[in-house]
């Protein structure tokens, strides 16, 4: 059972955590703001939740000192990726983070929080998700584990892209789903979808949200490319 309302077949945000204080304290600050917006929040220990209590939305996994993190991360993505309109959020209560939130990206991840995160930040985050798009905490960005790749020359991987893609480029570090990206810039949703699959590619990464993190971590690192 879960420590709030039973979720059903809605827009939901169900915070995974295996302590109870800790959990119920995150359900807390959530509430007010996402029911004011037609969203469920509940609250479940890890081993309790089932896939089938959340309609659609956003699945909050906070990973402590107290987890096994990597396992963790993995099984519960796995038991995601075999749903439709379910997000994951990966929040984490650990001092050391970036190498957790290359993992969590790589698990398919929309969004890594950490808990030096503001909460107005944290709430701004998850409504990028609930929207299709994707964050990464500042924190997790600033780290020398993430730089960004380049050629052997010294050109950055951007250089080589069209303007029209390093705006999706842009887009896609704002956390904008596309078709807000599509309709900003005017073109198709399958159009945007073209462009992200080029700039995958080019950078030589998997999925959209690995794409926001590169272009903000061009960005912590002063890259002049765009």
């Amino acid at each position: 059972m879960s420590d709030s309302m039973n979720a059903e077949a809605h827009t939901t945000i169900i915070i995974l955590d295996d302590l109870p204080f800790r959990r119920a304290c995150i359900a807390h600050m959530l509430s007010p703001y996402f029911a004011a917006n037609g969203f469920q929040v509940s609250a479940s220990a890890i081993a309790e939740f089932s896939i089938d209590d959340a309609g659609s939305g956003i699945v909050l996994l906070v990973i402590g000192s107290d987890t096994d993190a990597l396992r963790t991360i993995s099984e519960t993505s796995s038991r995601i990726s075999h749903t439709s309109g379910k997000s994951l959020a990966v929040l984490s209560t650990m001092e050391s983070t970036p190498e957790l939130a290359r993992i969590a990206f790589e698990n398919g991840a929309s969004a890594f929080l950490t808990s030096d995160m503001d909460p107005a930040l944290v709430l701004r985050a998850l409504d990028l998700v609930a929207a299709g798009g994707s964050f990464c905490s500042p924190s997790a960005v600033g780290s020398s584990s993430l730089t960004s790749p380049s050629r052997p020359d010294g050109q950055t991987i951007e250089a080589e892209a069209t303007n029209r893609q390093q705006e999706v480029m842009r887009h896609l570090r704002e956390g904008l789903s596309n078709k807000t990206i599509a309709r900003r810039m005017m073109i198709s949703e399958a159009t945007v979808k073209i462009h992200i699959r080029h700039i995958m590619r080019k950078i030589g990464v998997h999925n959209r949200t690995q794409v926001a993190l590169h272009v903000a971590n061009s960005e912590a690192y002063g890259a002049k490319s765009f």
